[in-house]
């Protein structure tokens, strides 16, 4: 599960792709800051777009601890394609913010905000690009369950983006 992570920097900010394509899949992340839950994410998010690319079902559930409803909600939808014939393939994450709340050995607990860009739906005979997706930021903990990391939880957060919309408005007395 182990992809390369390339940094670029867009304006003033970080921005990590995560590519499918890096050696290294069978390597342990220890506890080590962002670089580390970067690529446990990285990782993850491969194993997650090729489940999608191939309409795998059951590798897509088992990326989910048991009773993730996050878990359930991703394999519904992916069911949704596969059902009309069509997978999702070349789907990649861009990170655009990656802060780590809490990371042990067997839990890690982050916010991030991302998007997925470059998907194509594919069917019989067809094929049709994906819109690219806005940023979200979500606060997700995973758990490590004997040589693989499993998504636990995904819980919506405010962006710092939308936070500041909020507080930077004025008007004229």
């Amino acid at each position: 599960m182990c992809v390369g992570l390339t940094a670029a920097v867009v304006g003033s900010r970080s921005l990590l792709t995560r590519d499918a394509a890096a050696e290294g899949a069978q390597r342990d992340h220890e506890p080590g800051g962002v670089a580390s839950a970067a690529a446990v994410l990285a990782e993850w998010d491969t194993a997650r777009a090729r489940a999608w690319a191939t309409g795998d079902l059951e590798t897509l559930q088992g990326l989910y601890a048991d009773g993730s409803r996050a878990g359930a909600v991703d394999v519904e939808r992916l069911r949704a394609w596969v059902d009309r014939g069509l997978t999702v393939r070349g789907m990649q994450t861009q990170v655009l913010s990656l802060e780590v709340r809490h990371q042990t050995d067997v839990r890690l607990d982050v916010v991030v905000t991302d998007r997925m860009v470059g998907g194509v739906a594919v069917g019989e005979g067809q094929s049709q690009e994906l819109p690219r997706d806005r940023p979200t930021t979500r606060r997700i903990t995973m758990r490590r369950d004997d040589a693989r990391w499993v998504v636990v939880e995904v819980r919506a957060q405010a962006s710092a983006a939308a936070r500041t919309s909020v507080t930077s408005w004025s008007r004229k007395s």
